[in-house]
């Protein structure tokens, strides 16, 4: 029993020591759109970054290009006012890329073409992604998506447990 904890302890500290050396020679480098355009990034200025960024950064180790949040609104310049925000939404209920934003993203490809593009330049491509629900259609306005999406709670109100009290406010 003695040799096999011995032996156990030897390889957890090899297998401790391997992995320190296993580091990355730099971090994750890459472009963010929401440094430049916040939510407001389209097509056209993200393929341009994507160009600039392979002909002369990528050499250096700069590999990710990303979109970041609001990719999906129609309208980010209203983010001020949320009750006017269009959102693209599938009836699945999921984000879609606005194609009047992201014109290869129409007829249902999402960012498929655009990241073929990105790949094509020897990077990588990333988005943004929300967790969760979009709150959007969480709303107990919203009709473009099945209401089976909206959850119980929102849909019909709680009924008291027999003998239970009930005030109001």
């Amino acid at each position: 029993m003695k040799r096999f904890s011995v032996a156990l302890a030897l390889l957890l500290t090899v297998s401790a020591t391997a992995q320190d050396k296993a580091l990355a020679p730099t971090p994750p480098m890459g472009w963010n759109s929401w440094d430049a355009y916040g939510p407001t990034v389209n097509e056209a200025q993200f393929r341009a970054n994507t160009v600039v960024l392979a002909a002369q950064l990528k050499e250096f180790g700069w590999e990710y290009v990303v979109i970041d949040e609001g990719w999906y609104l129609q309208n980010p310049e209203n983010m001020s006012m949320p009750q006017a925000l269009h959102y693209t939404v599938n009836l699945r209920g999921q984000y879609e890329p606005a194609p009047n934003r992201f014109p290869s993203s129409a007829t249902g490809r999402g960012f498929k073409p655009l990241s073929d593009a990105v790949h094509d330049d020897g990077l990588r491509f990333g988005i943004h992604m929300l967790r969760g629900i979009p709150k959007k259609l969480s709303s107990p306005t919203h009709t473009s998506a099945p209401r089976t999406i909206a959850p119980a709670w929102r849909q019909t109100p709680p009924t008291p447990a027999p003998g239970t009290r009930t005030t109001s406010a």
